[in-house]
């Protein structure tokens, strides 16, 4: 959750802290190293607004595999795959901002390595359309 705090609160140094490079967004852009990240990132999570308030649900653990046969797994598929399969976590991170009813899922790519959790990715989760 350091990482979503970080977000919310804008950050960056925590931000930085709870993530690692490579990092790919949504099978889009992938920034290869920490000054690419710093560049595109960490400004902009430091200079933007502060952000409404979110609900989060409980996070969902996801099996790699699963995520990778589904169609947004499809978009990290080549990320995915270049990571020690070991040390790769899916985890389903749903919120809502307060006092709306539409809820946004997202897919956290985490690298569990040494002991410690980075976040390296964010994907899509296809279901994200709920009323």
């Amino acid at each position: 959750m350091q990482f979503i705090n970080s977000i919310m609160k804008g950050d960056a140094e925590a931000l930085k802290k709870s993530t690692d490079v490579p990092f790919c967004m949504v099978g889009v852009m992938t920034l290869n190293t920490r000054q690419e990240f710093d560049q595109l990132l960490g400004q902009a999570i430091a200079q933007a607004p502060k952000q409404p308030k979110v609900e989060f649900g409980p996070p969902r653990l996801v099996s790699l595999n699963a995520y990778r046969k589904s169609p947004s797994g499809e978009k990290l598929k080549e990320f995915i795959g270049k990571q020690p399969q070991g040390e790769i976590r899916i985890v389903y991170l749903t919120g809502k901002m307060a006092g709306q009813a539409r809820e946004e899922t997202a897919a956290v790519i985490i690298r569990v390595r040494g002991g410690r959790a980075h976040v390296i990715g964010i994907g899509e989760v296809r279901d994200n359309h709920k009323p």
